[in-house]
């Protein structure tokens, strides 16, 4: 019965005929809709949403006003040209194209900033078009930067921005931490995170420099990146105490801790690892360690 319904109906519409003035076109010879455009963020904007520092993420960002709290504020809003912006895709990170692409946000960011931003509690996160988006024609890349709360890396909620967070008394300055987790036999916290605190206040953690290892290829396990960040941050950890390394290396009493580059950091040719100085968790100091020389810890 549905059967002989159903070809009833396509005979009856076989039969009928068009109105006059009706041409049988529904699109009436109306132009396509444009492409979808996707905006680039602006410099200076601020943008909402977790993040933690050396990830890959291409989650949403939400724009929202400097003065509410915010995660992240674009420092730099860039183009690919040329025959990057001709190939299918995105440039990968490793890609030339995507190293100057970085190179140029770092120095937008600490120009932005007043200073390196490396030398912050601070991570410059770099993102390029996704493969939607790249389809659709967009080819710029931004770059924002957001501050953290501690050696994870995790993004901090702020107000305000943070343009010249690194000038003047400098705001925004990595200095000073305070550890808490297991203690090792030697008395010093081992795998513990590290929460920013002001140096007049009782710390075991302060920051001491950088360290850029060559280029090369990524070290192949966790214990080969330490070795490469430990053998670096010795003599950082040395000309900031004011000693010799050999003098370093005898101490008992300090130690180095190192924040070192993901994979994606470093194959976008970020390879700076930062170096800290630590001090038994037994005996935290307040003030700075700068220049302490051979003398021992503060009490």
């Amino acid at each position: 019965m549905a059967a002989a319904v159903l070809a009833g109906g396509l005979l009856a519409l076989a039969g009928c005929a068009l109105p006059p003035g009706v041409d049988g076109d529904l699109t009436n010879n109306w132009s396509a809709f444009p492409a979808a455009k996707v905006a680039a963020p602006t410099v200076g904007q601020c943008l909402q949403g977790d993040l933690l520092a050396g990830t890959v993420d291409d989650s949403p960002r939400v724009p929202i006003d400097c003065a509410r709290a915010h995660t992240l504020e674009v420092v730099y809003v860039g183009h690919f040209t040329g025959p990057a912006a001709a190939a299918a895709a995105p440039p990968t990170r490793d890609s030339a194209d995507a190293r100057a692409a970085f190179a140029e946000c770092g120095r937008a960011a600490n120009d932005y900033l007043g200073g390196d931003w490396h030398d912050g509690r601070l991570y410059l996160h770099y993102a390029e078009p996704t493969t939607t988006q790249w389809q659709g024609g967009a080819r710029f890349f931004s770059c924002s930067v957001f501050e953290v709360g501690s050696l994870v890396g995790g993004s901090l909620g702020r107000t305000g921005s943070l343009k010249g967070g690194l000038s003047g008394d400098q705001p925004l300055a990595m200095r000073c931490f305070d550890q808490q987790g297991e203690i090792d036999a030697d008395g010093f916290y081992t795998d513990a995170d590290a929460v920013a605190i002001g140096c007049d206040q009782q710390h075991t953690v302060e920051y001491a420099g950088k360290y850029v290892p060559p280029d090369g290829p990524y070290p192949a396990t966790e214990e080969a990146m330490n070795r490469l960040a430990f053998a670096g941050c010795v003599p950082v950890l040395a000309g900031f105490l004011g000693q010799s390394v050999n003098a370093l290396t005898r101490r008992t009493d300090v130690r180095e801790v190192t924040w070192s580059p993901t994979e994606d950091q470093w194959r976008l040719g970020d390879r700076t690892v930062s170096c800290f100085v630590t001090v038994p968790a037994k005996h935290p100091v307040r003030g700075s360690l700068k220049l302490l020389g051979g003398r021992p810890l503060p009490a």
